[in-house]
């Protein structure tokens, strides 16, 4: 008898459905009369089945019988919802003990979890038979490898990235192949391909994480998904129909999308040409796959084109008839066309009927593992990635803190600060307050401001990779990665203020030179607004701003060197027709305990100016938040913040 592996498993698992079949068809023909059998020929063919069946099931633990099937379907479902609500219960539990520790205790408590369960993972996958519990307890390490890169990012202030996607996909590939789990290998498929769409963005030169907006960016990952489902094919493995159902996902979904979204394509085509060829081409694929899946055997395959098949047409129809057609014209005429898709897969089965099982194609068998030494070699392999990540994470954060490029002492101006309350008890967050240049103008006797960043210029634009004729033309371009100078207290902040000044003495003039009461009421009005505003800016608004941009750090730090009032971060810019969209990569900034005293007196006097009934002016006078003190942020070789110091902590 082979060895416990999940392909001698399913082997036993088919040969115990087909003595079944035989069992009901020898039934069946005694009862018809076409066959007859002594009772020692009946014995000992019993005899026979049921021995093989009870080795089947005691070495592979395999459902005998349709009652035993629906059980195991039972215990599957039940296994699953186990493994959603303990990996929510873990996920909570971590995050609040988190947070009441240390530094090191913050690094090590995710690490030693996932580490834990990913080792209990492993010991049930060599011993247990079913495997059930080797991959609930496969999700619980998954969910806390998440969290584990996750709270290093937050933590060190590192911005998303496409390694987490990698780190994720190859720790559940890992497990997928210690416990032979479909699901922890459709996570790690799907992890996979959201690193390589991601991926190729960057390369072009784009932010990583615009691959949701522009689907065509997923096509590299569906080539990739599919090649990797027919090199399981070819080794024999159970795992194949799960990698192709996912590449199959990762191809449809996108390309539907750019279907019906032509603006969201790098064709330099019409929009409208753009979204006909891609109809055309996923129509076509959805045919060719089902045929494909049909003559293979793949059931996934066939129910996944049809599925998509059909989801075009319906969305074909609303857009040919909805408008042209009354409703009821409408449903009855949809109607009859699946009655038509109906024939004509009956006609398909039809002609496959007496053709028998589709030939598998020829492959050469890999020599297998053992359920053992599949279990040891997949925990061996997540242990890596989990150690892995955690090295890389921590080498990153060393050599950002090793080289200091900027330094800033902020106020209480430039943070918001932030209390939330949530399912794992309070936290405290806070932002970056910074401010674009604000353009004051005169509509109707009224002022308003005008957003602007008069330093992006086209010339600014084009040196930055954008081409403005092309770009604009278009309704939505990708954001590029471009390096930021963040300004404290500096010319354009000053500005700010003249412009404030300059407005109030606007408002006064208007005021001299009123002609009648009404004029003058509005003067007034206009000159105590306008004193207000001057009064926030000079006592309240944040003075930090973004002054220029960059595609290298040491060219903006030649012609900005004073790193005491610029800092010089990573962000994204995005072009839309003729506005631009310009973010700091990273805003949200983590608090450690030490400094949460000081937060925490931030927060309370903002929380308390915004919820003053008082005047405005009498509220910062009374909670003085402007004369707070803030954080002393600084920023690495790697343009990653940290909180060095808060005039104030305990």
């Amino acid at each position: 008898m082979p060895t416990c592996t999940p392909a001698t498993r399913a082997a036993a698992q088919q040969a115990a459905a087909r003595i079944e079949a035989f069992a009901q068809e020898l039934a069946r023909l005694e009862a018809e009369g076409a066959l007859q059998l002594d009772e020692a020929q009946r014995a000992a063919i019993a005899a026979n089945q049921q021995a093989a069946l009870q080795e089947w099931r005691q070495r592979f633990d395999i459902d005998v019988g349709r009652s035993q099937r629906q059980l195991s379907w039972g215990v599957k479902v039940a296994a699953f919802c186990a493994a959603l609500a303990l990996g929510m219960g873990v996920f909570l539990l971590l995050w609040r003990l988190w947070r009441h520790l240390n530094e090191a205790g913050q690094v090590l408590l995710p690490l030693l979890a996932a580490s834990l369960f990913t080792i209990t993972c492993g010991l049930f996958a060599a011993r247990e038979r079913g495997g059930h519990f080797a991959r609930l307890f496969g999700v619980l390490a998954g969910v806390c490898f998440a969290l584990d890169v996750a709270l290093l990012g937050h933590m060190f202030n590192m911005p998303a990235s496409p390694g987490f996607f990698l780190l994720l996909g190859l720790f559940a590939l890992a497990l997928a192949l210690a416990a032979a789990s479909r699901l922890l290998l459709a996570v790690a498929l799907g992890a996979l391909a959201v690193f390589v769409a991601a991926s190729g963005m960057q390369l072009a030169g784009f932010a990583w994480d615009e691959f949701g907006s522009w689907p065509e960016s997923w096509l590299p990952a569906a080539a990739l998904l599919a090649a990797a489902a027919w090199a399981l094919l070819r080794r024999g493995s159970e795992l194949a129909p799960a990698a192709r159902f996912v590449a199959l996902l990762v191809w449809f979904v996108p390309a539907l999308l750019v279907a019906f979204n032509g603006s969201h394509s790098f064709l330099s085509w019409e929009e409208k040409t753009v979204e006909y060829c891609w109809q055309l081409v996923t129509g076509i694929s959805a045919a060719l796959l089902v045929a494909l899946g049909v003559r293979r055997g793949w059931t996934e395959t066939v129910y996944t084109g049809v599925f998509f098949g059909t989801l075009l047409l319906i969305f074909k129809f609303f857009e040919w008839w909805w408008d042209a057609l009354p409703k009821e014209l409408f449903f009855l005429l949809v109607g009859l066309m699946a009655v038509l898709a109906v024939l004509v897969l009956r006609r398909l089965r039809a002609a496959k009927t007496g053709q028998g099982a589709p030939a598998a194609a020829p492959h050469q068998t890999a020599p297998r593992l053992t359920q053992r030494q599949r279990a040891a070699l997949g925990t061996a392999a997540a242990l890596a990635v989990l150690a892995i990540g955690n090295g890389a994470a921590l080498w990153t954060v060393r050599t950002n803190a090793a080289q200091v490029q900027a330094q800033l002492q902020l106020s209480a101006r430039e943070v918001s600060v932030r209390e939330h309350k949530d399912a794992a008890g309070r936290s405290t967050t806070m932002r970056l307050d910074v401010r674009d240049t604000c353009d004051w103008a005169a509509s109707k006797d009224r002022w308003w401001c005008s957003h602007s960043s008069p330093w992006l210029t086209a010339e600014k634009m084009r040196a930055l990779g954008f081409d403005d004729k092309a770009d604009g033309d278009k309704r939505h371009s990708p954001a590029r990665p471009v390096w930021l100078v963040l300004e404290l207290a500096g010319d354009a902040w000053q500005q700010e203020v003249a412009s404030r000044q300059r407005l109030l003495a606007q408002c006064q003039e208007q005021l001299q030179q009123a002609p009648d009461d009404t004029a003058r009421k509005d003067a007034q009005t206009c000159q105590k607004n306008a004193e207000k505003r001057l009064r926030e800016e000079q006592e309240e608004a944040s003075r930090l701003f973004i002054v220029d941009a960059g595609g290298s750090v040491d060219d903006l730090r030649g012609r900005f060197p004073d790193a005491t009032r610029y800092a010089i971060a990573p962000g994204t810019l995005q072009w839309r027709g003729k506005h631009a969209r310009v973010e700091l990569l990273k805003d949200y900034l983590y608090v450690p305990r030490r400094f949460a005293a000081a937060a925490d007196a931030v927060r309370a006097a903002q929380e308390a100016c915004r919820q003053s009934s008082m005047r405005d002016e009498e509220c910062v006078a009374a909670t003085r938040v402007g004369a707070l003190p803030g954080p002393l942020l600084r920023w690495g070789a790697h343009g990653l913040p940290w909180m060095a110091a808060w005039p104030g902590e305990r």
